[in-house]
């Protein structure tokens, strides 16, 4: 949605540069730097992994809430959970446009660090080409930050809800009534760990760690080598501006806000009810009371 409202009002939004990185036209011109034709896709066992792992994991929550649980299936129930196995696939595709993305720029810094070596005395022509590229790599860098700002902190709401939901079923003498409710509680918390494992690994196999800037560092390091015979000031004197556009934002104190926050709702959630599966289907609340 803000990648289209950003190609309709580009000169009236210009907070969503990064929502550049989702449009046609830019993942067109990425996989031109990529020469599909003859190369075929990037990293096509991680697009199987990406594919295979959100739905796999999405298959075990149908089961779950269909099977395993003494829910009656109905249609609502059914609808749900197809929908669920949708956002899965789709979340796990888009990890894998952030690889694909990420693997376009690695190439394409190669071949302009071919450039520059070629034509290294023309210093304004390699300052053309340079901010033309890094204005394409400032978006893809601003969205993985936004998109790291999200995730983490939902990883630590996860992680610190499903800790402190293992402590309050083991003290709980609701659900250990209940052989039935253990069995479901045991396979959604086999689930949860598993959906947050596989969130960081993927995410971290796309990004090639959790912070993309390393690409630009590793060109500019590679620059500096190279002007290292002549006067490293022309190579400065390249990277001033290209290194405004990829500035610092205020993303990172957002992420720790976040994510103390996170960690403060996971232990609040010790405060609530514990017989989650007594009662209710869904296995997510309860009007049962634990004495």
């Amino acid at each position: 949605m803000c990648s289209k409202i950003h190609s309709i009002f580009k000169a009236s939004v210009p907070r969503l540069y990064w929502s550049t990185t989702l449009n046609v036209r830019y993942l067109i011109k990425r996989a031109q730097m990529l020469d599909l034709p003859n190369r075929g896709l990037p990293g096509l066992p991680f697009l199987v992994l990406c594919a295979s792992c959100p739905l796999l994991l999405s298959g075990y929550r149908v089961m779950i809430f269909l099977y395993i649980s003494n829910c009656d299936i109905t249609v609502h129930s059914v609808v749900r959970s197809v929908i669920g196995v949708i956002f899965m696939v789709n979340w796990g595709l888009s990890v894998y446009i952030i690889y694909f993305i990420r693997v376009s720029f690695q190439h394409q810094f190669k071949l302009l660090l071919a450039y520059m070596k070629e034509f290294e005395d023309d210093i304004r022509r390699c300052k053309s080409i340079l901010l033309d590229v890094v204005a394409d790599f400032a978006c893809y860098y601003q969205f993985c930050s936004l998109y790291m700002a999200v995730c983490f902190p939902a990883v630590v709401i996860a992680v610190v809800g499903n800790i402190s939901t293992a402590y309050i079923n083991d003290q709980s003498t609701c659900v250990g009534d209940d052989l039935k409710s253990q069995e479901i509680v045991q396979h959604l918390s086999v689930l949860a760990w598993s959906e947050i494992a596989m969130a960081l690994i993927l995410l971290a196999v796309a990004m090639g760690g959790y912070k993309v800037r390393y690409i630009w560092e590793n060109f500019v390091t590679n620059v500096m080598i190279l002007k290292c015979n002549e006067s490293q000031l022309v190579g400065k004197k390249l990277f001033f501006e290209a290194n405004y556009l990829l500035r610092e934002s205020n993303l990172i104190l957002a992420t720790i806000v976040f994510s103390v926050t996170g960690i403060y709702m996971g232990f609040q959630y010790g405060e609530q009810n514990g017989a989650f599966l007594n009662s209710s289907c869904n296995g997510t609340s309860s009007y049962a009371s634990c004495t």
